[in-house]
């Protein structure tokens, strides 16, 4: 191997140590998952729970249609990388920021809970299955532990 290929290699594998290739690494584990979620909800059509302004008076009963996603990338360093990840539907839309300099996706959580915004960061090497799935059960109010 020549030295430059040997240059080459420490690079790369001290590039896949920082964390732009962890958040990119969990960027991608995040838009595999949401993708086949959203398949999986726009079947299943869950029903959303009671919405209420004032907290006496509900709206009328609604269902959870029209799951869409959305990744959109820029550019970083020369180099293309995520910007952000978005699953939105009718009612409830989820924003997944990749923050490259902390290591962490930045997650925006909006009517998740009732009207309002709900805010939370996790670092980048946490973001797994399981931790989605508890994004899942939060996207269709059922108990979790995302937030």
């Amino acid at each position: 191997m020549s030295f430059l290929n040997q240059l080459k290699s420490q690079a790369k594998a001290l590039q896949s140590q920082q964390p732009t290739a962890q958040v990119e690494g969990a960027c991608q584990t995040v838009l595999h998952y949401l993708q086949d979620l959203v398949r999986q909800l726009n079947v299943i059509v869950p029903a959303a729970p009671a919405f209420s302004l004032d907290g006496k008076t509900s709206w009328p009963a609604m269902k959870l249609i029209d799951f869409k996603v959305d990744a959109r990338k820029k550019m970083l360093r020369s180099r293309e990388a995520f910007d952000y990840i978005g699953i939105a539907r009718r009612i409830v839309n989820v924003v997944d920021t990749a923050d490259h300099d902390r290591g962490q996706l930045a997650f925006r959580l909006m009517n998740a809970n009732g009207f309002g915004i709900l805010n939370t960061a996790w670092p980048a090497e946490k973001v797994s299955g399981e931790l989605l799935d508890e994004l899942a059960k939060l996207i269709v109010f059922e108990p979790q532990r995302f937030v």
